[in-house]
Formats: C-alpha cells, structure tokens, sequence
C-alpha cells in the first residue's frame, strides 16, 4: 500500500481503467514520479489499436504515454471498414489529454493507399480518439499515393505541410504546402 516503487520481472502485463493493456519482460513504477517505465521490448493494445516499441514510458499526472524507439501503432478499420492506418516512427509521443501523437525521428503513416513521410509528424485526433482531424508534417515532407480515378493524388511534396480532414477523418479539407511546394 505504501510502496514509493515497484519492481515487477517475468510475463508484465499491465492494464489501464479505460481498457490500455500493456505486455513486457519487465516494468517499474516510481510512485516519486508516477512513471512506469518498460525499459525493453513492448507490445499495448486498446480498442482498435495495437503496437510495440523499444522502451515505454507512461506519466500518469501528465497522461503521456512515450515510446523511445522503434514505434509501430496498427490501427484496424472501423465497423464501416474505413479509417485503418499504420504509423512508424524512431519515437512516439502520446499526449491523451491533448489527443496528439507525436511521431519523431522518421514519421511514416500508411492509410488508404496513401504512404505520407516527414521527418516528424503531429497527429491532432478527434475527441474520441477515433479519427484524424489535422496532420502537420515537418521537414522534408511527402505524399505518395494510388490514384483513385482522373485527377487524384499521385504526389505531394513540401517543407512543411499541414492536413485538415473533414469529420469523416478521411476526406481531405484544406491542406498547406509551406516551401519546395510540388
């Protein structure tokens, strides 16, 4: 009960009040800070996401959830087989109450025949966490993609580029190209 850390080694599975589940080798809880931190290999799972990484970190004051290194987050399409997407980076960040990802040191997002790329990338989500409202790619920013018919998407390439989806989270609304505009 009063315990300032815990140690727990062998099978960790760890999970939260609004469904997080979180497997590893190894966790720590620091009730100083109150982090717990999976310094190695882990998997997490909640509703229609699943991932892994390198290295875990969840601050429960702040509600960040921190993957150092080699972050994958599968999102499985919605009831209406929509909205399924892949998201890659060197590091991740997940802002809960913010309901922003940050993707660092490689961001590469697959969805809907599209692959978009940049150096880093925030995704703003929706209040449910369930859709994409705004994507704002930095440095070296791109969009390769499968046309859909006449006139779609094929490339799109800038500096810096922000996406605003509509409230489907796939119907692209307004986008900016900021510099080397293609």
């Amino acid at each position: 009960e009063n315990e300032s850390s815990i140690d727990l080694v062998g099978g960790v599975k760890l999970e939260s009040t609004d469904g997080l589940q979180v497997t590893a080798d190894r966790a720590s809880y620091s009730k100083s800070d109150n982090v717990i931190r999976v310094p190695g290999p882990v998997s997490f799972s909640r509703g229609r996401m699943k991932g892994s990484g390198i290295g875990f970190d969840y601050n429960q004051t702040e509600d960040v959830i921190v993957i150092g290194d080699r972050a994958v987050i599968d999102v499985a399409p919605d009831k209406a087989g929509k909205d399924a997407m892949t998201l890659e980076s060197g590091g991740l960040e997940f802002r809960r109450v913010e309901k922003t990802v940050k993707l660092d040191r490689g961001a590469k997002i697959t969805r809907d025949g599209q692959t978009i790329e940049a150096d880093l990338s925030v995704a703003h989500l929706t209040q449910d966490e369930e859709r994409l409202e705004l994507l704002e790619l930095r440095t070296n920013a791109r969009i390769n993609a499968v046309p859909t018919g006449p006139g779609g998407l094929q490339r799109l390439t800038g500096r810096d580029i922000d996406l605003r989806y509509g409230g489907d989270g796939q119907t692209l609304q307004h986008a900016v190209i900021t510099g080397e505009a293609l």
